[in-house]
């Protein structure tokens, strides 16, 4: 008499290192397992199961590497950028006020004023002015900046407010 054995049984015989078809389960019995048609069609989709995720394990793993590698590259490529920025004039304003942004430097290193300004920035763009109005109320300090003798920038509480230029 022949038994009929689940794919479970099937394996952990594999395991034990005998053949599914000659290794005796039942020593006393003297049974020896043969696998029916489905036992067999289920080992093998188990098998295939398996060897699929196997698959998808290894293509994450070489995709996770891919987006470490592209990610490695591209902060390579914007320090290089960053290293670049930083030996132009608005790079190197940028460099001591990185609180500032690029554009701001950019146009600092132009001397451009435009409103809206801090007094820091204006200084670093045009210079100390060669004299200062100011005027103080009860809540805010309007101060009048003096380049040469034609050109007047306003700042209320030390923000650029307005240009005024002499001809």
């Amino acid at each position: 008499m022949k038994r009929t054995f689940s794919v479970l049984s099937v394996l952990i015989l594999g395991a034990c290192g005998g053949s599914e078809k000659t290794r005796p389960i039942d020593a006393a019995a003297g049974a020896t397992p043969t696998l029916s048609q489905a036992d067999e069609e289920a080992r093998k989709a188990e098998a295939a199961a398996w060897a699929s995720a196997q698959v998808a394990k290894t293509k994450t793993a070489v995709e996770e590497a891919a987006a470490r590698k592209e990610a490695a590259a591209a902060e390579e490529k914007r320090a290089a950028a960053e290293a670049a920025y930083l030996k132009t004039p608005g790079g190197k304003i940028w460099a001591k006020h990185r609180d500032w942004s690029d554009a701001t430097c950019e146009m600092i290193a132009k001397r451009h004023v435009f409103v809206g300004m801090t007094a820091e920035q204006m200084r670093a763009s045009w210079g100390a002015p060669d004299h200062i109005n100011s005027t103080i109320t009860a809540n805010r300090r309007h101060e009048q900046w003096v380049y040469g003798s034609s050109q007047y920038v306003y700042f209320d509480d030390g923000v650029m407010t307005s240009l005024q230029t002499s001809r």
